[in-house]
């Protein structure tokens, strides 16, 4: 995965990002349904979880809640806007070097041994996918 299909990547997915959530918005029932509201809240967790693995930040400090959907999108919307200069500063040995993921532990329980070694490229390119 080269740095600028990378970036591609990530600019097709703030366009979907922006276009699920206009049509989550556009509708009363998207809006106020917990069960939408959770799916997304997940999404930018899962979002956030990983920039702060590439940027070496604490893995456990708190992510925001939100009561309705509306006050979650200002803080959706702010990923992009952090991740792609975050990509964007990224040389092409420093995306395609090993990331240790703070949560690899909890990933071992699961499947019942350690995963591979992953790089930024990789995750990055997992978070990208997602949201397609």
């Amino acid at each position: 995965m080269t740095k600028p299909d990378l970036l591609d990547l990530f600019q097709h997915m703030e366009w979907a990002d922006s276009a699920v959530w206009t049509a989550v918005l556009a509708g009363e029932g998207g809006r106020e349904d917990a069960k939408v509201r959770g799916c997304l809240h997940h999404l930018h967790v899962v979002q956030y979880a990983f920039l702060r693995a590439w940027r070496g930040e604490p893995r456990d400090a708190p992510y925001p809640e939100f009561a309705t959907t509306a006050p979650m999108l200002e803080w959706a919307r702010a990923y992009c806007a952090e991740a792609i200069p975050y990509l964007s500063g990224c040389t092409e040995e420093q995306l395609a070097s090993p990331l240790p993921v703070p949560w690899a532990s909890m990933v071992e329980k699961r499947i019942g041994r350690p995963p591979a070694v992953t790089s930024l490229a990789d995750t990055a390119l997992q978070v990208a996918m997602q949201s397609q």
